[in-house]
């Protein structure tokens, strides 16, 4: 099984489990407006699980993981676990911009515009829901 097949379905299941068991005892449950509050993350968890699904079936050669590859993937995994803790501990709006930014940059993004839009967007999403929407974020 090459890398690409087994990182698909690993992200098939957790997206799957995520829609079966988080969603329903972990999203409050509103019944008025418009849009429900676990309308958007059903919705896009469902877009993930059928796209892993069709990328684990797909005919490719597949990823190789050459060093390179391999250490990105390390910094990646290190990068949001300190994301995580930062979120515990400093919150949203300090840890989110920093964490999109250092992602942007290790994935090798070195324009301005994108790398400024990469981080202010986190900041406008934490804006909008505290301060318009009164929702806190973590």
């Amino acid at each position: 099984m090459s890398l690409s097949r087994a990182s698909a379905i690993a992200i098939a299941l957790i997206c799957g489990m995520t829609l079966a068991f988080v969603l329903p005892n972990q999203v409050e449950p509103y019944n008025y407006g418009l849009i429900k509050p676990v309308s958007l993350p059903f919705a896009a968890l469902a877009v993930m699980t059928v796209s892993a699904l069709a990328a684990a079936f797909e005919s490719g050669s597949g990823l190789r993981a050459d060093a390179e590859f391999l250490v990105k993937t390390g910094l990646t995994i290190v990068l949001s676990v300190l994301a995580l803790i930062g979120l515990k501990h400093v919150g949203f709006e300090y840890t989110m911009p920093v964490f999109a930014l250092l992602i942007m940059l290790l994935t090798g993004e070195r324009q301005w515009g994108w790398l400024i839009a990469g981080t202010a967007i986190p900041l406008a999403l934490w804006f909008l829901s505290e301060t318009v929407l009164g929702r806190p974020l973590p």
